[in-house]
């Protein structure tokens, strides 16, 4: 019998701190605006990804570089406030988070983010040890990382834990035998769009698919989002109806439900209803970790709206 690893899921890739200001609206070029509210969250599609998982019951860690700065103060603070444990993170003096500053427009919910990479992830490809793959079930990543995919995967695979990537830049295809290598993929229909030169849902999942590939999923906003499991019909779940005040952190949020539904061993199909459900949940408050769900709350969330279904699309 395998020995059960510590960890459900260990995260390595962005965290942030983000500075949130809120406006009326987005401001036009050389012209002023009134701040209305501003705070200071966590963030990062890791470091959220791993508060959002941890808060549906998954025992979680962080692995990365953090300094004795401010800002990964906070980022510990946070981590511990939520259950996340830190002790895989490597203490660099001089590493950061990222620093962000986010514009968030009140009346539609969206936001534009600024954002600084100086002294993140201070870490060389021989600075990642073993031991975060022989205490992990699954890990979750992300491109901000990316020129570290060929030693993750090659580590993965030396000690049979599940692979989760978030990404974000097209970049990600300068390393096909890596990203082939991934199980669950995640990533906006633009960028699986740009990726494979094609526009219908259908299509990218085709191309996107491979032979280790448990799962790929394309998220579209209030389209919903599609998915594929590996050899099987694409499939549309339809987004959840919320009236969003800030989508800030929703695809971060995606990422770590859909992780944690898989660890609670809940099949492909109810991990996309749990990570589609959270991140609606999450947009209805603002940035981007204070309106994610714990589990009963998602449950209960998911079970008022019946008329969410997934269903097959045509090829």
């Amino acid at each position: 019998m395998q020995k059960k690893k510590p960890f459900d899921v260990i995260g390595y890739g962005a965290v942030a701190v983000d500075d949130i200001l809120y406006v009326d609206q987005y401001p036009e070029s050389d012209s002023k605006v009134e701040v209305r509210q501003r705070e200071r969250q966590g963030g990062g599609l890791i470091g959220t990804g791993l508060v959002a998982a941890a808060r549906l019951g998954v025992k979680a860690a962080y692995f990365g570089s953090l300094g004795v700065d401010e800002l990964s103060k906070f980022t510990r603070s946070e981590f511990d406030n939520e259950g996340i444990d830190t002790y895989m993170a490597l203490n660099i003096p001089e590493a950061k988070p990222i620093y962000s500053t986010i514009i968030t427009d009140q009346q539609s919910g969206e936001r534009t983010i600024f954002y600084s990479l100086a002294n993140f992830d201070l870490i060389s490809n021989d600075d990642i040890p073993p031991g975060i793959f022989v205490d992990a079930q699954y890990f979750i990543f992300d491109s901000y990382v990316l020129d570290k995919f060929p030693r993750l995967v090659s580590l993965a695979r030396q000690f049979n834990t599940i692979l989760i990537a978030d990404v974000e830049s097209e970049q990600v295809m300068a390393y096909p035998q890596a990203m082939g290598a991934i199980q669950y993929l995640i990533l906006s229909r633009k960028l699986g769009s740009q990726i494979t030169g094609e526009e219908k849902a259908e299509r990218i999942l085709d191309r996107l698919d491979t032979p280790d590939r448990q799962c790929t999923v394309i998220t579209e906003g209030k389209y919903g989002c599609w998915f594929k499991p590996h050899s099987s019909d694409v499939l549309h779940l339809p987004a959840y109806p919320v009236e969003p005040v800030d989508t800030t952190g929703c695809g971060d949020v995606f990422h770590g439900a859909f992780t944690a539904a898989l660890v609670h061993g809940k099949s492909i199909e109810a991990a996309v209803k749990w990570g589609s459900a959270a991140a609606a949940l999450k947009a209805e408050q603002c940035g981007g970790r204070k309106g994610i769900p714990d589990l009963p709350t998602l449950i209960d969330f998911i079970d008022s709206h019946p008329e969410n279904q997934v269903k097959a699309i045509d090829s």
